[in-house]
């Protein structure tokens, strides 16, 4: 077995893979990582992902044009949609191809289509009693179910082909706490399906509210099934539209210069910035590498927050024992007692720029109930920077977020 070296990572994983296989490998470890590729399988291999992530935009991630290989511990991701309804297909397979623990987002060339939510958003639902939720889905093969939190439980563990409804059902939950969890849809593939919500006194109970419904399912949906198109990357148009970040969608940034700036509508309310630079431990090492009112600007002048809240980032500048940096927002409230909280500030929205031009807009939702967050995240990946929204609530105080990035503060 040939190990291939985390230092190759400069060279795509196309070329590392072809380059074993021309030196005679049949076994092929990946370096652990997220890597945009297009890569063709041309002869009989076992490809081991170690959980590494590949990725593209709108082309397949993988095409497997050989017979007799095996895809292990993999993720495979099509970034350029927001669900499994989709004309574009991730990976083509042959027949006999092995597949174990390989995690999909996109569609499988040659294969049905499957009619399943990208992320469940279950809103606000009252707390200390058991709410149910109701997802309908279709699915064109049998499927087991798995839930990934200790608040919710499913109805079935196996569901079956065609129409399926799968109930959640929410254990009480103490006013204010969230849900983070997720549904695992295993059948040949794994497909993901997050879930989010939280519990609230002043919400309503629920029973069996459908909070997912499949639609425009052709009637001859049996047919209708994921085709592959294949581009040069260099062919693939670039979208000039403004594109609207998800919770939890990544994407990799093509430029390093970056500007945030906020909107809303309050009365008598500040939201400000806070950014914590930090290690590989997800901690801050100086208090310089916390950036706010009070100290506007990192070293070397990689990120600053100008007078009106928006955030300069030369990324090109930061740190290298910097791994990532991650942006808060916090409700100033001073020394008063009753503080205040997201729920009075309407239609909040982040738009980042780059190069003066408007890439991303972030709309956050089901923050009322907070008064600090968590905006995104940057990270280094494989010689690039990539964004990740976290786009969540803080369930504590400013002063405990900046204690569990290793700083002690009281702002």
């Amino acid at each position: 077995m040939r190990i291939v070296e985390s230092l190759l990572v400069v060279i795509s994983l196309d070329s590392i893979i072809q380059n074993e296989l021309n030196l005679g490998s049949s076994i092929i470890n990946l370096p652990r990582g997220e890597y945009k590729e297009s890569i063709v399988i041309d002869r009989p291999c076992t490809i081991i992902g170690n959980g590494t992530t590949l990725w593209n935009e709108n082309n397949p991630v993988l095409l497997v044009r050989s017979k007799g290989v095996t895809l292990k511990d993999l993720n495979l991701e099509l970034t350029s949609i927001s669900g499994y309804e989709s004309d574009h297909a991730i990976l083509q397979i042959q027949s006999d191809t092995i597949i174990d623990n390989v995690e999909v987002f996109g569609g499988i060339a040659d294969t049905k289509k499957f009619y399943i939510p990208r992320s469940i958003h279950l809103g606000d639902f009252k707390s200390n009693v058991e709410n149910t939720f109701k997802v309908s889905m279709y699915l064109p093969e049998d499927c087991i179910v798995m839930v990934k939190s200790s608040n919710v439980k499913i109805s079935n563990s196996r569901l079956s082909s065609g129409h399926s409804d799968l109930i959640l059902k929410v254990s009480p939950m103490e006013d204010g706490s969230r849900i983070y969890g997720e549904l695992l849809l295993i059948s040949k593939f794994i497909r993901r399906v997050f879930i989010d919500g939280i519990a609230s006194q002043d919400a309503l109970q629920h029973f069996d509210t459908l909070v997912y419904s499949a639609n425009n399912i052709p009637q001859d949906v049996e047919n209708e099934v994921f085709a592959v198109s294949v581009q040069s990357a260099s062919s693939i148009s670039k979208e000039s539209k403004t594109k609207i970040l998800q919770r939890g969608e990544r994407c990799t940034l093509d430029r390093t210069n970056l500007t945030i700036r906020l909107t809303y509508n309050a009365i008598n309310v500040d939201i400000d910035p806070y950014i914590f630079l930090t290690d590989e431990n997800n901690h801050t090492i100086y208090n310089e590498d916390l950036v706010f009112f009070g100290n506007t600007t990192s070293r070397n002048g990689a990120i600053s927050v100008e007078e009106d809240s928006s955030i300069t980032m030369h990324l090109d500048r930061v740190p290298q024992y910097i791994k990532k940096v991650c942006v808060c927002y916090a409700i100033y409230n001073g020394k008063v007692k009753q503080l205040k909280r997201f729920s009075v500030v309407q239609n909040l929205k982040f738009s980042i720029y780059s190069n003066n031009f408007e890439t991303f807009n972030i709309f956050p939702d089901a923050l009322q109930h907070f008064s600090t967050m968590i905006l995104l995240e940057l990270y280094r990946n494989v010689g690039s920077w990539k964004i990740n929204p976290i786009v969540s609530g803080y369930n504590g105080s400013l002063p405990q977020m900046c204690k569990s990035f290793g700083i002690d503060a009281d702002y």
